[in-house]
């Protein structure tokens, strides 16, 4: 940001302040436009938290009209000034200005409406200024937990606190677009907050802490104290903790789901007290080994040497003895003394330790028995369960006290001082009980069961929270869905639909099933299918072919897993029923689609429905030959009304575009739309150039996927092309000419459809289908301009790699697939005149491929001249998809190495999102294959 808009940014939000310094509800909303936690990667969020600013102003100033306020902030936000690259920098000098220039008059507001607050509401706010106080903020979700520690009683909700002034409710939208309420403190509160105990007395319980942690160390609990110190130490005041050896004590240490927390009003004097009780018994102990260290100095001399010190970073003792053995050298003994274990004192003392494998120096270790597990396994680095301890490569005595059983573990070799240590220690009621390596193996096993019974707990826990979700969902989608019954409707032969709320046209062709149904579709969800199928499947043979199937295993439940099949670029759709009816629509088997959703009435889709022997046979045959995989679809190429990408797809369509004399009508949904590239023509555009002379109609929704901008600008810009964006939800794919003849198919106004995918439709002429969707064109609304949205188009969706493919070459690829020609120049198969293509067959035929191949590829790429030998750096340059243009290649100097490492170079560039062959390479790749055969 420039310092101009700083400037501008600043100007505005005094003179806004100022224009409403004497109206505080008018602050207040600013304010809290200013608060809203919802950040820019999620879109600001400022028209979804209005309501709730006029909620919280509703709440808090009850007799004035609070809608105003709402519109006055409304208005004044819609300035130029607020733009949506500012609003950061805008929202931020709106806190600090309110802050600086009217905590004063939100404070006394505040106070005010203290005084007529509810007990429970003063010791809301009492908790919440404890806890901001104690630990500098408050996490609302952690806020009954506080306030049960110290009142001792469940906290309301709150919302309470709204009408106050204390908080603000604002919607918080997370950047995956998840919606959450957020209860905001606003700064000025904090002033008030810290002077609570002035205008709020509060009764509230008053524990003896220091007794009941005595009461612990007495019970040498030292569990327990461990993890209250852990809680004791933690910056919030709380720690998670699903099995906590902790119990609750009424106004000291409180538990809230999986958490446990300690009273803000007490947390210090546990702290002192806690550090003063263990520093006691660590320093009565550390006295003992004092003693035991004079008698060693006594004993051995001025031979020997000794040191005993605290070191406070570790939080424990430390002592080094250096004793003279019988022959040469030093015996080195080094005792650590803490209460119990610390990852700070563990890194200290043994991470970066070299212990050897033989010589004179040991360590004794003093720490809880709890800890001995957690320290051999910090040792060693591995599970205490996989280490031979009788076999431990160095000397390491570890000793362990205040548990009531004191327990002794030796590694290596044992030190000659530990006798006459552990003599003083009993000397002292100090009860050392040597324990071997199995037990310490035993508590270590009895640790992890402990943590595998919690695991599975957890995961419990957690798939019945996913089922408690997927209920709900389904229990929203089921509120969703209309409870009315379907109505059955009477279909005739070659009967046509052109409307919203197919599904009542699905159940009533579907119900009169008696054997077989056969279903192809893009999309099948289970709630849809569970519609339209009859009541009783058990007797029915039903099979699915679909690109997509969300929840596939409530299908396969219900017909049978080897009944489901995905197919990848599967557009098509339609139902075969019994072998002898066959319904052919654009729509989708889902609620959105099929129309059974209160939200909306479904998408316009077009559905023919026929008993015609032929296009029924013919849609069964093109289904066996997708179901079962087939290559041969011989049987599909001869005339029929039924066309499909097979046979008739594009090429029908195309032939019903160049046979219009006065105008064509286009019905399809903005999906996939592209324009046009160098060298590539846009499917509107290579339309608009078959016909040129009529005059082009075509029919969308008004809501577009931001994708498809460039295709529609290119529409737009084409002569003769009037491009109608209606409010309906339209779906259908449908092309007429002179309103005499039409084709009802899936496929889209793009290339996925009439090039990759497998589509379907039926050619009619019938004047009653044709009326009805002129009828219907009529009654669209019409709007001005088109509503862009973010996201993908659906029709680039892809199953998982578990799908089949069709192992066939659909039409559009033979009819608009790029070939060579002699002269290098780029041409379309069906396109091309008589002579060309005679021309390009005799090439194609020709076995002598000796001599000039030229190519032109179909995206303009710098000439480069290929050689056999490969350079690296030009490899790299394909594998970005730069490309080569090939000028020579001669036959007599390739060799098979080198045609290998040419078509490795050129093979095909993956698009991502469709994974196709990139027609950048594929001319190469066939002069390549032509070239080796």
């Amino acid at each position: 940001m420039n310092n101009v808009n700083k400037i501008e940014i600043r100007t505005f939000v005094t003179s806004l302040l100022e224009k409403y310094r004497d109206n505080l509800p008018m602050l207040d909303a600013i304010n809290q436009w200013a608060m809203n936690p919802t950040p820019k990667s999620a879109g600001y969020g400022i028209e979804e938290n209005y309501p709730y600013i006029l909620s919280n102003l509703e709440k808090r100033y009850p007799h004035i009209n609070c809608e105003d306020v709402v519109q006055k902030l409304k208005k004044e936000m819609d300035s130029p000034v607020v733009s949506r690259e500012d609003i950061y920098q805008i929202r931020r000098e709106i806190v600090e200005r309110v802050k600086e220039l009217y905590t004063k008059k939100f404070q006394e507001q505040i106070v005010q409406n203290l005084t007529s607050a509810t007990l429970k509401q003063k010791k809301l706010i009492y908790t919440i200024a404890k806890v901001q106080e104690t630990f500098g903020s408050f996490n609302p979700d952690h806020l009954d937990a506080f306030y049960n520690v110290i009142f001792g009683e469940k906290a309301p909700s709150l919302e309470e606190l709204i009408g106050v002034g204390i908080v603000n409710k604002l919607l918080w939208i997370k950047s995956r677009r998840e919606k959450k309420d957020s209860y905001e403190v606003p700064p000025y509160v904090k002033e008030v907050l810290r002077d609570v105990d002035k205008f709020l007395k509060i009764e509230r319980p008053s524990p003896d802490v220091a007794k009941h942690i005595k009461k612990l160390f007495e019970e040498k609990d030292t569990l327990s104290l461990i993890q209250l110190e852990e809680i004791l130490n933690s910056k919030e005041g709380f720690r998670y903790e699903s099995s906590f050896h902790l119990k609750p004590v009424e106004g000291f240490i409180g538990k809230c789901r999986d958490y446990y927390v300690i009273s803000p009003l007490v947390i210090d004097d546990a702290r002192k007290v806690l550090k003063e009780e263990k520093e006691k018994r660590l320093k009565r102990f550390a006295h003992l080994l004092r003693e035991f260290i004079s008698q060693i100095r006594k004993e051995y001399g001025a031979k020997a040497s000794a040191k005993f010190e605290y070191i406070d970073q570790c939080d424990c003792y430390r002592g080094e003895i250096l004793l003279p053995q019988n022959g040469y050298g030093y015996e080195e003994v080094e005792i650590i003394l803490s209460a119990w274990s610390s990852s700070k004192l563990l890194k200290s003392f043994f991470h970066y330790r070299d212990y050897p494998d033989t010589g004179n120096k040991y360590l004794i270790g003093i720490f809880t028995f709890q800890a001995l597990p957690e320290v051999i396994e910090f040792i060693f680095k591995k599970p205490i369960t996989e280490i031979d301890l009788s076999r431990v490569p160095f000397n390491i005595t570890l000793v362990c006290f205040l548990d009531g059983g004191e327990a002794l573990q030796i590694f290596g070799k044992k030190p000659k001082i530990l006798d006459s240590l552990l003599s003083v220690l009993r000397e002292k009621d100090y009860d050392i009980i040597r324990k071997t390596s199995e037990f310490a193996v035993k508590q270590v096993k009895e640790k992890k069961e402990k943590s595998r019974t919690e695991k599975e707990r957890k995961a419990n826990k957690k798939v019945n929270r996913q089922k408690i979700h997927q209920n709900e969902k389904e229990e929203q989608r089921r509120k969703l869905v209309e409870e009315r019954p379907l109505k059955k409707i009477e279909i005739k032969e070659q009967d046509f639909f052109f409307q919203d709320n197919t599904i009542d046209v699905f159940y009533s062709f579907l119900s009169e099933a008696k054997k077989t149904i056969r279903i192809v579709a893009d999309t099948v969800t289970y709630e849809a299918l569970s519609k339209i199928l009859p009541d009783k499947t058990q007797n029915l043979s039903i099979k699915i072919l679909a690109r997509s199937l969300p929840n596939r295993s409530e299908i396969e439940k219900e017909i049978g897993k080897e009944n489901v099949k995905r197919c990848r670029k599967l557009h098509a759709k339609f139902i075969i029923r019994d072998d002898k009816s066959l319904l052919l629509s654009s729509c989708n088997i889902t609620l959105g689609a099929l129309g059974d959703l209160k939200s909306r009435p479904g998408s316009i889709e077009a559905t023919l429905v026929t008993d015609d022997p032929d296009v029924v046979n013919r849609a069964k045959t093109l289904f066996d030959v997708v179901w079962e995989e087939k290559e041969d679809v011989s049987a599909l190429k001869s005339s029929s009304p039924f066309i499909s990408s097979a046979f008739g797809l594009p090429n029908q369509i195309v032939e019903l575009i160049r046979s219009a004399k006065e105008n064509i009508t286009i019905i399809v949904p903005p999906l996939g739309l592209k324009s046009s590239e160098e060298g590539k023509k846009s499917i509107p555009k290579f339309i608009r150039e078959e016909n040129p002379n009529v005059q082009i109609h075509i029919f969308m929704n008004h809501s577009v996927p931001k994708s498809s901008e460039g295709g529609i600008q290119e529409i737009n810009n084409l002569e003769n092309v009037s491009l109608t964006f209606v409010k309906e939800l339209v779906h259908a794919k449908v092309y007429i000419a002179d309103w005499k003849r039409a084709i009802i198919s899936s496929a889209n106004l793009n290339e996925e459809s009439w090039v990759w995918n497998l589509e379907t439709g039926i050619i009619t002429d019938d004047p009653r289908h044709i009326l009805k969707i002129k009828n219907t064109i009529e009654r669209f609304t019409p709007v001005d301009a088109p509503t862009y949205k973010e996201g993908s188009d659906s029709s680039d969706s892809e199953p998982p790699t578990e799908a089949i493919d069709f192992h066939f070459d659909t039409e559009g690829k033979k009819f608009l697939y790029p070939i060579l020609t002699s002269e290098g120049s780029i041409s379309a198969g069906r396109h091309q005149s008589a002579e060309r293509k005679k021309r390009v067959k005799k090439e194609k035929e020709s076995k002598d491929t000796a001599g000039v191949i030229p190519v032109q590829p179909l995206l303009p790429v710098l000439p480069k001249e290929i050689y056999p030998q490969v350079k690296a750096g030009k490899r790299n340059e394909v594998r970005r998809g730069k490309g080569f243009s090939i000028e020579e290649i001669k036959r007599s100097g390739l060799e098979q190495s080198h045609l290998k490492e040419l078509k490795k170079r050129y093979k095909f560039r993956i698009d991502r999102r469709r994974k196709t062959a990139h027609r950048e390479n594929i001319n190469i790749l066939i002069n390549l294959k032509n070239l080796h055969s």
